[in-house]
């Protein structure tokens, strides 16, 4: 249950259940899938109920003809809302197939051994995203509503390395293509004053590049992702973040995000060719966005959260936000309590969640 900020009917707590399924397994000896809904009804005495359903699912497959590894990944996540007048629905899928020739060596140390693997490859994506309704403004901070199919074609390599059964390696992959829109996406900004406009023709394709980098240890985290237009017009994309501490434990944790000169279909195409990421909102407008987290583990089962993000490009504070919780440690049961302030939205939000069997 929770309450919203600000004054009149939507100070009034709002409450309800939020039932999640979780499945998965493999499939055969060449790959596994995966799938996950959660469903929540929020009852407003004054302004009544909400709906609200995610779905989020996929499949992986690999095969080994020769020196070569063959993988193909589907994915999709679609949300939907429902307030009795206002609905919408955001949605985003994938389809990426690969083939790449890894070369792995082993170093011996007194410890495990260090491996480490160069994989040259080539892979194409497909990448399909859909967000419309009026629910989304209801949120406080304009939604871009975007329709369209975006295709990408690149070729690359990837290195990793990591001790053998260790918990620490890190990987760097480097790639550069095309990305060509497969219709003419259309992009609505509720924040601008002009109407739709398209964000991308069919047909016309644009060369970029991209590089990823990942690190994991115990003490030391991050993980980012860049991408560059290489002809003209300039283009620019960087989504991170960066933990010092422990990630069970106590840590620090630094993010940002943000583009620039590269639509927003096309942006999220290439920051998340796997639909990880919800559709919209997300890159929807140009600029940069930081944000920082501070995590405390005070025992084996209480732990609290200190966030903020700000707009850099219109020096703007988006959001402070803070929780506590207690998880038994047999995981049966858990106990949430979040409170935070957020743009476009006066007041202080209070939520509480009980989990039973949390994940």
């Amino acid at each position: 249950m929770g309450a919203r900020g600000s004054t009149g009917p939507s100070e009034q707590p709002a409450w309800g259940p939020r039932v999640s399924l979780g499945l998965g397994g493999a499939i055969d000896s060449f790959g596994a899938w995966d799938a996950l809904t959660t469903a929540t009804v929020l009852t407003d005495p004054l302004l009544g109920t909400t709906n609200l359903a995610r779905s989020e699912g996929g499949v992986d497959l690999a095969a080994r003809p020769s020196i070569f590894v063959l993988r193909l990944r589907l994915r999709e996540v679609l949300t939907a809302a429902d307030a009795g007048e206002l609905a919408a629905l955001d949605a985003i899928g994938s389809g990426r197939v690969e083939l790449a020739v890894p070369f792995a060596r082993a170093y011996p140390t007194d410890e495990a051994p260090l491996v480490h693997v160069i994989e040259p490859r080539v892979q194409g994506s497909l990448v399909a995203a859909k967000t419309s309704g009026a629910y989304w403004s209801a949120t406080g901070r304009p939604v871009a509503l975007t329709n369209g199919e975006v295709a990408i074609g690149s070729g690359g390599i990837r290195t990793a390395w990591g001790r053998l059964l260790g918990h620490s390696g890190g990987v760097v992959e480097a790639d550069a293509g095309g990305v060509v829109p497969l219709s003419d996406a259309v992009w609505n900004d509720p924040s601008s004053p002009f109407p739709p406009v398209p964000l991308a023709s069919a047909g016309h394709p644009a060369t970029v590049a991209r590089l990823r980098t990942s690190w994991s240890s115990r003490f030391i985290g991050w993980g980012a992702e860049a991408a560059s237009h290489l002809r003209a017009p300039r283009g620019r994309l960087l989504v991170g973040k960066a933990r010092l501490g422990e990630q069970d434990g106590w840590h620090l944790v630094a993010k940002a995000a943000g583009r620039v000169g590269i639509e927003p279909l096309v942006a999220r195409a290439l920051a998340s060719a796997t639909a990880e990421e919800p559709s919209g909102g997300w890159l929807a407008a140009e600029g940069w966005t930081a944000g920082a987290e501070i995590a405390a583990k005070f025992t084996r089962s209480v732990g609290a959260t200190l966030s903020a993000q700000e707009d850099l490009t219109q020096k703007t504070l988006l959001d402070v936000h803070g929780s506590i919780g207690y998880a038994h440690p047999c995981r049966c049961i858990s106990i949430d309590a979040f409170g935070g302030k957020r743009l476009g939205r006066e007041g202080i939000d209070v939520w509480v969640s009980i989990d039973l069997a949390p994940r």
